[in-house]
């Protein structure tokens, strides 16, 4: 069983709130003090398992997550009746800059036209037979 270390104060303590690994940005005296509780009670088992629990407890009921990994690409259902800017924004999908565009919509319906994007085949509603069939767009 692995036990509580300092290893915690990097992704909870208050004093990385500016830096990235405090991601979900925990700012509490409570967690703080528990931190250096369990900084203290190092090598002293009997001290460090409750003091886990107690920091747990604490995280848990405050809804904090430390995510762990993510997917490099963002999945989207789409049919082809939008248009975007040529130049996309880098840290979003920006579906907020996207708009419906008549001369591609004209073209969705009746299509008949299999795509491939990014190794994915993508069937148009006229292929599938289901009018609510979409494509996939991988950011």
């Amino acid at each position: 069983m692995p036990w509580p270390s300092s290893d915690l104060q990097i992704s909870w303590a208050s004093e990385y709130i500016d830096s990235s690994y405090n991601a979900p940005g925990v700012q509490s005296p409570v967690v703080d003090k528990l931190i250096a509780q369990i900084i203290a009670a190092q090598g002293d088992k009997a001290k460090l398992v409750p003091l886990g629990r107690a920091l747990d407890r604490v995280l848990t009921w405050n809804y904090y997550m430390l995510p762990m990994w993510y997917m490099a690409q963002d999945r989207l259902a789409w049919w082809d009746k939008f248009s975007h800017p040529a130049i996309r924004p880098v840290y979003t999908i920006g579906l907020d800059t996207w708009w419906y565009d008549v001369n591609k919509a004209a073209k969705t319906t009746g299509s008949q036209e299999v795509v491939r994007i990014n190794g994915r085949l993508s069937y148009p509603p006229s292929v599938t037979g289901d009018p609510h069939a979409m494509g996939h767009y991988y950011h």
